[in-house]
């Protein structure tokens, strides 16, 4: 599960650098942040783990995906892997 927490917040500093990028453009007053599922989790990320920026006027979250879904997710994808493993009797 820390391997998940810890990718969401290198897509966060993803987030940010791309932020940081659009902002030098010229013209860009305000920025509008969406996000579905595991986007939404990235946004939500880089909200909660930085001071605000005032640039951010609005943000769209849709179904952000969560650690406990990404556990069940780890568990299924796991559990895939053990059965492909096992042996069959004819």
């Amino acid at each position: 599960l820390d391997v998940y927490k810890r990718q969401l917040f290198t897509l966060a500093n993803d987030l940010a650098h791309v932020l940081a990028w659009v902002k030098e453009r010229p013209g860009v007053t305000r920025i509008f942040l969406a996000g579905h599922s595991l986007g939404a989790a990235v946004v939500l990320t880089y909200l909660t783990s930085r001071i605000p920026d005032p640039a951010i006027a609005a943000v769209i979250i849709s179904a952000p995906v969560s650690y406990t879904h990404l556990d069940v997710y780890k568990r299924q994808v796991q559990s895939k892997r053990r059965s492909a493993c096992r042996p069959v009797s004819i």
